[in-house]
């Protein structure tokens, strides 16, 4: 699984995220591996996986509208999900560490959760319309923020503040049977 993220217009930020699932253990891990280009050097950027895939600006339930509002709060599933990114925090299913930012202005984050899934169940990315919205809900996104998350709760702006850059998780086939000893240029 993989997307590519756009970010703000004029704001030169580009994303790359790969999200792979393998089993073992009692529940399947996803590691996580994300590629900013663009930030500024020595900058923390919170990413965190957000509730909708919608990279709108404007919020369905709230009629809100903002950079990439569409997207909702964070993901997180499940009968007592709390998806406001200022509260239940740091202990939403789609919270993640930060991306740190080398001296040349590149990101990268390899994380491994067992949080979230790429398969069918409560904690899949991938979740189907909720029947009782009058919106569509599918899927999740990633946002990238302008600040870092400080793993608070209930303080404004902890998680992360204003959102710089957004994609939506799709399905990617194709690159899953490439042998490693296949160049990166083979791989479709």
């Amino acid at each position: 699984m993989g997307y590519g993220a756009r970010g703000l217009p004029g704001s030169g930020v580009s994303v790359v995220v790969r999200l792979t699932q393998t089993a073992g253990g009692i529940l399947p891990a996803v590691t996580i591996e994300v590629e900013v280009i663009g930030l500024r050097p020595g900058a923390l950027n919170g990413i965190p996986i957000h509730e909708r895939g919608d990279c709108s600006n404007t919020n369905p339930v709230t009629g809100a509208a903002g950079n990439f509002l569409g997207a909702g709060g964070h993901h997180d599933p499940g009968p007592r999900s709390d998806t406001n990114p200022d509260n239940n925090h740091p202990f939403h299913m789609g919270d993640m560490p930060n991306v740190e930012v080398n001296e040349l202005g590149v990101g990268y984050l390899r994380h491994t959760t067992s949080r979230v899934t790429l398969g069918p169940g409560p904690l899949s990315v991938f979740d189907g319309d909720d029947p009782m919205t009058a919106f569509d809900d599918t899927d999740s996104s990633i946002i990238l923020h302008v600040d870092f998350d400080r793993g608070t709760t209930a303080v404004p702006g902890g998680a992360g503040g204003a959102r710089m850059a957004c994609g939506v998780i799709d399905r990617v086939t194709g690159w899953e049977e490439a042998s490693p000893k296949s160049s990166a240029s083979e791989r479709k």
